[in-house]
């Protein structure tokens, strides 16, 4: 939800933007959700294993920052008034 309310303030491509999301939500599960639930830091530091999960989070974030940014477009044209 916050990722959505600063999409219109980056001045950065949305893909960019989304891929440093799912960097970002992949560190969260790496180094907080894990340890919550009783399991090794970063995947018990695998290489495979953690490439593994930080290219479905990139992968992940970049479609989110591609539809949020298509949604917005597409709200912000049926929000003009028509001629």
């Amino acid at each position: 939800m916050i990722y959505g309310l600063l999409l219109p303030r980056f001045t950065m491509p949305t893909w960019l933007s989304g891929l440093i999301l799912g960097v970002i939500a992949t560190l969260v599960l790496w180094f907080i959700v894990a340890p919550i639930k009783g399991r090794p830091l970063a995947n018990g530091w695998v290489p495979q294993t953690m490439l593994v999960v930080l290219v479905i989070h990139a992968v992940w974030g970049v479609g989110v920052g591609l539809i949020l940014s298509l949604l917005a477009s597409r709200s912000s044209l049926r929000a003009r008034p028509a001629p």
